[in-house]
This record gives C-alpha cells, structure tokens and sequence, in this order.
C-alpha cells in the first residue's frame, strides 16, 4: 500500500533565511508526518549549519526556533499546536496543513536580574 504524501510550504524568516539562502520551500511528507520529521527532512536539504540552529538533541527543536502550522483552510481554529516550539510539541501532526512559518525568536538586551547582579 502506497503512503499518500502530502506538500507543505515552509517560508523562513530573519537569521533562518541565512541558513536556507532561499526565503521559502516546498517540501514533500508523509501524510502523518510531525514538526519534527518537517525539521528533520529540511536539515538534510539545508545542511548541517542549519541542524545545528534549529535542531535540539534533547528537545527536538531549540526554544528559541518558533514554527507556526497554518490550517489548509482559512477561519479554521487549530487544534493541535500553531506555535508548535513554544510548547516543544515537536510531535504535532502536519496533517492538512498547507503553510509553515520558521523563525528565531527575537528577544532585546540584558536580564533584569543580570543587571541588578552586576551592580551590586
């Protein structure tokens, strides 16, 4: 029996485009693929440079990475995870899912408490 695959465009965003050198891709799944096997098969595209940015041994995607699942259909609520990294959901099914979103959080400045610890 044949696997139905399924096409997922991933679009990156900021220091993930320096990665990809492109600004999005088309990449082919498994229909039951998750976040995770998605970050996988686009670090073998893109190479170990980008494995190493996006990709946690332990967690599976690093906290700072933010990938965001869009529904195939407009107005439908998404059950399953949008902010999939936020939540370390690397196990979120991409299954009718049309559009990916990659990005790093961007954060500013030192910590509060650094600060403080500093001055004292």
């Amino acid at each position: 029996m044949k696997m139905a695959l399924m096409k997922v465009k991933v679009k990156f965003y900021t220091r993930i485009k320096e990665f990809t050198g492109e600004p999005q891709t088309i990449v082919e799944l498994k229909e039951n693929s998750t976040v995770l096997d998605l970050m996988k098969k686009l670090s073998e595209k893109y190479g170990k440079p980008f494995e190493e940015y996006v990709l946690d041994p332990k967690h599976g995607i690093k906290p700072y990475i933010k990938v965001i699942a869009k529904t195939a259909e407009p107005g439908k609520e998404l059950k399953d995870g949008s902010s999939v990294s936020v939540l370390l959901d690397t196990d979120a099914f991409l299954k009718g899912r049309k559009e990916v979103e990659i990005y790093p959080i961007i954060g500013g400045g030192g910590s509060y408490l650094t600060f403080f610890s500093k001055r004292q």
